[in-house]
């Protein structure tokens, strides 16, 4: 508070860190975490993980998994649904130029979405709330990765569009 209630000192501290003052050297703990690796806890807890994997050699090894699980009565890992559809639409050369609304029917619903004018061969859109359902009532997300129609006028490059001759 000393430091960064003081106008000069906080412009001090701005530019060179906290080094500069000879106090305090925060740790950002989200650069290192001395050995362990939340993950590894997390699965040692849980089972399973949260993803990621470890990005360390496996240091910490107070849990066991085996030892945990067995004293809780063994409550397994809380293994994440994949909810998220990815699926491949064309869509129309001149609604990709100019983006706009568009739907399309899938598995008899009919989906309605913004295209981005511009859009790209291969660019992917989320739609929220359209991919499968989950056990608990939670849907997930449709990808939708954009296959560009072609036009019969015009001959796209990057962001340029050519009329063909």
């Amino acid at each position: 508070y000393e430091i960064l209630s003081d106008e000069k000192k906080r412009a001090q501290y701005d530019q060179y860190g906290d080094s500069m003052f000879g106090g305090q050297s925060f740790h950002d703990f989200s650069k290192n975490t001395g050995g362990v690796n939340l993950d590894d806890i997390l699965k040692d807890l849980f089972g399973g993980g949260f993803g990621g994997g470890s990005s360390r050699g496996s240091r910490f090894n107070g849990f066991s998994s085996k030892g945990f699980n067995t004293g809780f009565g063994g409550f397994g890992g809380f293994e994440e649904e994949d909810l998220d559809s990815t699926i491949e639409l064309s869509i129309p050369f001149e609604k990709a130029v100019v983006g706009g609304e568009y739907s399309f029917n899938l598995q008899g619903e009919t989906i309605k979405f913004k295209i981005p004018h511009g859009i790209k061969q291969g660019e992917k859109l989320r739609i929220r709330n359209k991919g499968k359902n989950g056990r608990n009532g939670t849907r997930g997300d449709l990808i939708v990765k954009v296959k560009l129609g072609e036009s019969e006028i015009y001959q796209r490059e990057d962001d340029d569009l050519y009329q063909k001759v």
